[in-house]
């Protein structure tokens, strides 16, 4: 039942006992000086009040019980979330990069010879509008950074646990729950040679930051090879690229700092 009937049903009665009592007070004022005429004038009054005081309550909750029931029958219209994650590219390092060329070398890199392309993630993920982590997004570029070497080991790094097998790091990631999970620290490509490749998790989601990083989840993916033309296609013609808002731009920030880049996006 709709609010507009509800209130003009609860108007009505009340219009109803107060009329009664209303007439009731006229029809005394006409009993001047007759008793049982006073008399009877005020059971009317007593009747009409007594109908607004005592049989209102039981009438509003009919009638709020018979909205919802009303509301309880009728199917609600599915809630689509229109919005996508969206991804973004850059290219390069900015000369005050996130991953400086010192962790560079303590990963194992030669920072003359990598080439960094950051894949960069703005929105919460289609199945949570409060969840961001899109591990869709995280396992695609895992697999990846594994076709770049089948025969490398991979390695997964994480703060609290130190450095797995990924096998054994998908054993316990599969038990964690959707709220649970986060991005590793690094992913690392070790073979007979060395290190391969990584994949460095950026944490601005969790700093905030200057554009294009801020809030985002960020992947720098660090390899002998530049991948900047051939990543993008992956993603606009993979599987799952209805999943994601995929940029169709490369930024490159090739000797640029993250203050004059923010700046610049910034300016009006």
């Amino acid at each position: 039942m709709k609010l507009w009937k509800i209130a003009l049903a609860s108007v009505g009665y009340f219009w109803a006992g107060m009329m009664a009592a209303g007439l009731a007070v006229i029809f005394n004022g006409d009993c001047f000086g007759d008793k049982t005429c006073q008399n009877e004038a005020s059971w009317i009054a007593r009747v009409g009040i007594g109908l607004v005081v005592l049989g209102y309550p039981p009438f509003l909750w009919w009638l709020l019980r018979s909205g919802r029931k009303s509301l309880s029958q009728t199917p609600l219209p599915a809630v689509a979330r229109p919005h996508k994650p969206s991804i973004m590219f850059v290219k390069a390092f900015e000369t005050d990069a996130y991953t400086s060329p010192a962790e560079l070398k303590k990963f194992g890199l030669d920072p003359s010879a990598v080439h960094r392309l950051a894949v960069i993630q703005h929105g919460p993920v289609p199945e949570s509008d409060d969840t961001s982590f899109d591990e869709v997004l995280w396992r695609h570029l895992l697999g990846i950074m594994i076709a770049l070497d089948l025969d490398a080991e991979v390695f997964v790094t994480e703060t609290s646990k130190g450095d797995r097998l990924l096998d054994d790091f998908l054993v316990d990631w599969d038990k964690r729950t959707l709220g649970d999970k986060n991005p590793p620290d690094r992913i690392t490509l070790r073979g007979k040679g060395g290190i391969i490749a990584c994949m460095v998790t950026e944490y601005w989601y969790q700093a905030g930051g200057p554009w294009p990083y801020a809030d985002s989840y960020t992947y720098s993916l660090l390899t002998r090879d530049d991948l900047s033309d051939d990543l993008p296609v992956i993603f606009r013609e993979g599987q799952n690229a209805a999943r994601w808002t995929i940029s169709t731009s490369l930024i490159d920030v090739s000797g640029r700092t993250m203050k004059d880049i923010d700046a610049q996006w910034r300016r009006p």
